[in-house]
C-alpha cells in the first residue's frame, strides 16, 4: 500500500499487514474469566512467557495468578493444515511481581501457539535488573 495512493474498502489486516492480535476489525467474544476455556488458555499464555525465559538461570519461572480477561477472536485464516482453529486473547496477571501480560494463542486441536507477540501491560520496573537484553526485561522477574 502507498500513502499516494487509494485505499480500498475491502482492505483486510492481513492485506495492510497487520497481525491478528492488532486488528481492530475482529468481532470478540468474552469468556467468562471462571471458564475452563479461560483457564487453559491462561496457562497456555504464562507458558509461551516462561519459554522466553527458560534459558535465563537468574529469572524465576512464572505462574498464574490470575485471568483477567479472555476473549474469543472470530477471525484471521487458518495456516497450513488448520481445520478447526480458535484463537483467543488473554490478560492474565502472573506471580511472582504481578507482571500483566496480554496476548493472542491460537488453539488447534490440543496444540497451542502464539499468534503475535506478548505484551507488557504494566511497568516492570526494578523487577528484571538482572538481565540486560530490552525484550527479556519485560518478562523476567529476578531471583
Amino acid at each position: 500500500m502507498s500513502l499516494f495512493l487509494p485505499i480500498p474498502g475491502n482492505r483486510t489486516c492481513k492485506m495492510a499487514g497487520i497481525d491478528d492480535h492488532w486488528c481492530t476489525c475482529h468481532k470478540g467474544i468474552k469468556i467468562p474469566t471462571n471458564s475452563l476455556d479461560a483457564r487453559v488458555t491462561a496457562e497456555q499464555l504464562v507458558k509461551q512467557i516462561n519459554e522466553y525465559v527458560k534459558e535465563q538461570q537468574q529469572c524465576v519461572e512464572l505462574t498464574l495468578a490470575a485471568v483477567l480477561d479472555v476473549t474469543e477472536m472470530i477471525a484471521g485464516e487458518p495456516r497450513e493444515k488448520e481445520v478447526g482453529w480458535r484463537e483467543f486473547m488473554a490478560v492474565v496477571r502472573t506471580t511472582p511481581g504481578d507482571g500483566v501480560f496480554e496476548g493472542t494463542l491460537r488453539q488447534h486441536r490440543q496444540a497451542w501457539s502464539l499468534a503475535g507477540t506478548i505484551s507488557r501491560l504494566n511497568l516492570y520496573g526494578e523487577q528484571s535488573h538482572c538481565v540486560d537484553h530490552y525484550q527479556l526485561k519485560l518478562y523476567c522477574y529476578c531471583r
